[in-house]
């Protein structure tokens, strides 16, 4: 009896042909007979994506990663696939995140996580996905330069509270009849925030 790899095999030509319904109909076949092959789902949930069907390339890439969830292609696929196609931030992070508990030190998918981070609002993992891909790739302009831009938004965020904070201060003390106190804070505010 042929192995799954083998079935496929005979598959190929069809899908380098472009013959795609043949080959989705060949594939499902095979998987039917074969139900844990891991590849031949994620060649499938690619042949449904050429005709724009989402649902079943989600089903499809669901599928192989659960037959073989340490394939990190598939992970990446998914990812991808919630990330570009379905727009849904939180899954893709998702599987990226596990893409990098597992080791990787690919700075693409450590990037575009960083960037999933920031459009989270977690600019704390961000920072440090942006910190790894300039370990893996020093050179990486945009890892650099998003990474400045979070650390100086911090910055100015931190600056901020502490004048609202010290400005409510000086409105308490005044409310309270503390006019020295409510001016001591006023001066302070002026002092370490000039702008």
């Amino acid at each position: 009896m042929k192995t799954a790899d083998e079935y496929y095999q005979d598959i190929e030509p069809l899908i380098q042909n472009g013959w795609y319904s043949a080959a989705i109909d060949a594939l499902q076949q095979l998987l039917q007979v074969k139900p844990n092959f891991a590849r031949g789902y994620y060649e499938l949930g690619t042949l449904h994506y050429k005709h724009n069907d989402k649902e079943k390339v989600l089903e499809c890439y669901k599928k192989c990663h659960e037959l073989d969830p340490q394939n990190i292609g598939y992970l990446k696929s998914l990812a991808d696939f919630y990330h570009a196609e379905l727009e849904q931030i939180e899954p893709a992070l998702g599987y990226d995140k596990k893409i990098i508990d597992m080791g990787t030190d690919d700075a693409e998918i450590l990037f575009i996580a960083a960037n999933l981070c920031v459009a989270l609002h977690n600019c704390e993992d961000a920072m440090i996905y942006y910190q790894k891909v300039l370990e893996i790739e020093p050179w990486h302009s945009e890892a650099f330069e998003y990474l400045e831009k979070i650390k100086n938004h911090q910055k100015s965020l931190s600056k901020t509270v502490s004048a609202d904070e010290l400005l409510q201060k000086s409105h308490e003390a005044g409310a309270t009849g503390d006019i020295e106190a409510a001016i001591a804070l006023l001066k302070q505010v002026i002092e370490q925030f000039p702008d």
